[in-house]
């Protein structure tokens, strides 16, 4: 499961001096951050509300004022990552025969394919199902889809991968499924014709990744990788270049699925904790 982080800290959290805290709004797209950086140690998994107390706030793990934070008696209780996927013309061939292996790799197992909005309810049920598995702090909450959010739209797509073993009559399980958020000036080039790379890449917008989740008993099998797969091969057919993702620091399964789509971490976050 992957959740994108947030734009910026709890509202109203205490932090002195407030230049402490970096909103994720005002990090520069695609600035250089050392994803091998030391991270703070972060409290034992445990539920949200347990971890995260009154006053918390979400920082980059890189701010020179984090340390300053951690030696004044901040605690880390939880860790997050962002990543970025940027393909170029030049190896757009590469980027695609990997994308398609990995939705390949499942077809034994899943169909995969875009959602409709006929597909609101398996949506809604999967989600519901799938609900209690999210791991990490306030920058990897995820937000229980509603009717409405559970319908794929023009800037919000979703891809899912459907079971292909079936009971005589029965209607095709939802087993995993990825919801992407695109902004509307999110192109590689304004002349489809002309795919050259623009002279200044972190000035066209990515597309994100809203969340991926796959249904419990299919977890470890590739479906997560698959849908997202499927999602990049879409949304780069349609012209898009740049795809940024992200999740909890512990979702292991997380980061090694959008390392084998070829994202690359770019960005660390910690949600520290005031002294008590």
């Amino acid at each position: 499961m992957t959740a994108a982080p947030p734009p910026a800290p709890q509202p109203g959290a205490a932090v002195d001096p407030p230049a402490a805290v970096v909103p994720l709004a005002a990090a520069e797209p695609g600035a250089a951050v050392d994803p091998h950086a030391a991270v703070v140690p972060v409290a034992a998994a445990a539920p949200l509300a347990a971890v995260v107390p009154p006053g918390a706030v979400t920082v980059r793990a890189d701010a020179p004022a984090t340390a300053d934070l951690v030696r004044a008696g901040w605690t880390a209780v939880a860790s997050s990552w962002a990543a970025e996927l940027r393909v170029s013309a030049a190896d757009e061939a590469a980027v695609v025969a990997r994308l398609e292996r990995l939705v390949a790799r499942v077809s034994p197992l899943a169909r995969i394919r875009e959602l409709t909005p006929a597909d609101a309810d398996a949506a809604l049920a999967l989600d519901r199902a799938t609900l209690p598995d999210y791991p990490g702090g306030p920058a990897t909450q995820h937000d229980p889809l509603t009717p409405t959010t559970a319908r794929p739209a023009p800037a919000r797509r979703a891809w899912g991968a459907f079971a292909r073993a079936l009971a005589p009559g029965a209607a095709p399980s939802l087993l995993a499924m990825t919801f992407t958020a695109e902004p509307a000036a999110a192109r590689a080039s304004a002349d489809p014709a002309d795919p050259a790379d623009p002279a200044d890449p972190t000035a066209v917008e990515a597309v994100e990744t809203d969340f991926t989740v796959v249904a419990r008993d299919w977890r470890g099998r590739g479906l997560g990788s698959a849908v997202k797969a499927a999602s990049v091969l879409a949304l780069l057919a349609d012209g898009h270049r740049r795809f940024r993702t992200g999740g909890a620091t512990e979702n292991a399964a997380s980061l090694a699925a959008s390392h084998a789509l070829g994202y690359i971490v770019d960005e660390r976050w910690l949600t520290l904790a005031p002294p008590v």
